[in-house]
């Protein structure tokens, strides 16, 4: 009887599994075919630092450095493996990624089960596996996702002790634990709770013996630490504990002026003007800053405690929207947090009120939700602690569908009204102070269609990226890009102009200006327009006032219209600049 009920568990799994994994297949197929940024790592994204670093690590770098070297190691070290192994295949990361996905949605359901039920278990899996952000981020060369799998790995088999206390299986879960820590370090505020949950189920074993399984679990969790951190002591030169990163995401989320979601590059720009960049010198900042206005950093902690339970996915390298847009798949699957936040919000109290003995699972949701709100809101940093709000908003749903059953009406008004109020509040503000989708997402977008060879598509999205911020200078950039390659000079320099216009401090927008007009200008000079000639060459020249090239082409159109006096000051301003100049000798002379 047992065999048959392990074996029908067993098909039970494996169909779990293939309903989770079919979904992500056929949003492979769309992404493939859909979205130019399958393939294509455009340099400014954080993927190409992880990307970089598999290809160094496969050509026989050790250390897997990249271009970037201040995130965890660890998920370069996965990438580069797989390089390894099966070579440089966008199919094949995204497969296992998604295998790894759907193993965490069966993961996921054995957790909520044990905890709350087999209905309950059942809900979390659906909401788990058909949640349109995690299936984004399983596609992407990100680590998001890639933490996600070894936190709820780690939840599971940290859990299980509590039926099988082992020295094999205290390894196993201090590998995992490892592991997620690796991966993102900020994750660690869980590892108290742990050493908590691991002292509550050994303090009744004799002495030798808890000695011995705390000996096991804390040497394990820290040999497993030293290779990575060796790396990174490699890599920086000093001690690192695995992410450099730590202290601009830190102060960029903690400075007063922080909207509460996502991230503003200005803020660690200013700071780094006048601070040094580390946590202690940080700490020792915001230490002052809180006291000058305490009021003032409440109110930014409450503006961060609004937008992590918020429904807005707060973009950084992409956003959750355009990819969706992309999708005919993701627009039908649940795609609101703020559902998962609320109700997630409600299954935490009524566990509290009818005191399940949850200790764990209270605490990863703890631990990890103040892991994000402590440095910042973005969509990416919230995705691993998605899943503990999945399972105790399964819970809420479990305990209504009882009630129901039950015909306690009372408390199916009451709980549906709560959880209906805290959706609302939770739901994405109309006038967001972020858009949903940036015009840096469209010219993404519009790069990766470059690299593809579509111009057309390309242009389409710096059309779209134009119209959304009328004032950002690298859609204009851009766009002269394409009318530079197509020689289609007086367009290029409409763009270039504009693009100089909005950030004078982009010198290469300066540099592709003055070749369109350089362009435009030998375009006149050979149709013997000479006049307009010269006032495309007077443009260059205040650009650049020594330009050699400039003033000989101008000098060359006054020659040939015969104001010869006006052609000699030019010549000879050439020789002032540059007194070999071989041009400007013969045309003096010529003249």
């Amino acid at each position: 009887m047992t065999l048959i009920k392990d074996r029908r568990q067993a098909i039970f799994l494996i169909f779990l599994f293939f309903s989770a994994f079919s979904i992500r297949i056929i949003y492979l197929s769309e992404f493939h075919h859909k979205n130019p940024l399958f393939d294509i790592i455009p340099s400014a994204f954080d993927h190409s630092n992880f990307d970089k670093g598999a290809i160094n690590f496969s050509k026989g770098d050790l250390l897997a450095r990249s271009s970037n070297n201040s995130y965890a190691p660890l998920y370069k070290y996965f990438l580069g493996i797989i390089y390894l192994l099966f070579g440089r295949s966008f199919d094949v990361i995204y497969l296992i990624q998604f295998s790894m996905g759907s193993l965490s949605a069966i993961l996921i359901y054995l957790i909520a089960k044990e905890h709350f039920g087999f209905r309950a278990g059942v809900i979390a899996f659906t909401g788990f596996a058909f949640y349109s952000p995690q299936i984004i981020y399983e596609g992407i060369i990100l680590r998001a996702a890639f933490i996600s799998f070894f936190g709820v790995l780690s939840f599971y088999l940290l859990s299980r002790l509590k039926f099988s206390l082992s020295t094999a299986n205290l390894i196993i879960s201090a590998l995992a634990l490892s592991l997620f820590i690796q991966g993102r370090p900020n994750v660690i505020l869980c590892l108290p709770f742990v050493f908590v949950f691991l002292h509550k189920n050994i303090r009744f074993l004799k002495p030798e013996e808890r000695i011995r399984y705390w000996l096991t679990f804390t040497v394990t969790l820290l040999l497993s630490f030293i290779p990575l951190l060796v790396q990174c002591y490699l890599v920086h030169d000093k001690f690192v504990f695995f992410d450099a990163s730590g202290p601009h995401t830190f102060i960029s989320g903690n400075i007063i002026s922080y909207s509460g979601v996502g991230f503003d590059q200005a803020i660690v720009e200013n700071y780094r003007r006048k601070n040094i960049l580390g946590y202690l010198s940080n700490i020792d900042f915001l230490f002052h800053h809180i006291l000058n206005d305490f009021s003032g950093f409440i109110k930014l902690y409450l503006r961060k405690l609004y937008y992590f339970f918020n429904d807005f996915e707060a973009p950084t390298n992409i956003s959750i929207y355009l990819y969706r847009k992309l999708s005919a798949i993701l627009p039908l699957l649940l795609g609101h947090f703020s559902l998962y936040s609320s109700l997630g919000l409600m299954g935490l109290l009524l566990a509290i009120k009818n005191k399940k003995q949850t200790f764990l699972l209270y605490s990863y949701i703890f631990s990890l939700s103040v892991s994000v709100i402590i440095f910042l809101n973005e969509s990416r940093y919230r995705i691993p602690v998605v899943p503990y709000f999945i399972i105790f908003s399964s819970y809420t749903i479990h305990l209504t569908i009882s009630w129901i059953s039950q015909k306690k009406f009372k408390n199916t008004i009451i709980a549906v009204s709560i959880a209906i109020t805290l959706f609302t509040v939770f739901l994405e503000p109309k006038a967001n102070v972020v858009d949903r989708i940036r015009a840096e997402d469209y010219n993404n977008m519009a790069t990766a269609w470059k690299e593809k060879g579509n111009l057309e598509k390309a242009v389409s999205y710096l059309d779209k990226a134009i119209a959304t911020d009328p004032f950002f200078s690298f859609s204009y950039f851009n766009k002269g890009q394409y009318f530079l390659k197509k020689q289609d000079w007086e367009n290029a320099i409409f763009y270039f102009e504009k693009a100089f216009f909005f950030n004078k401090g982009h010198i290469e927008s300066k540099n592709k200006l003055m070749i369109a007009l350089f362009g435009l200008g030998d375009q006149y000079l050979k149709k013997e327009k000479y006049k307009n000639a010269i006032g495309i060459y007077s443009k260059i020249q205040m650009l650049d006032s020594q330009n050699i090239d400039a003033l000989l082409n101008m000098g060359v159109c006054y020659a040939y219209m015969g104001e010869e006096s006006e052609a000699k000051k030019l010549f000879e301003s050439i020789l002032k600049i540059d007194p070999d100049h071989s041009a400007a000798k013969t045309n003096l002379g010529l003249l």
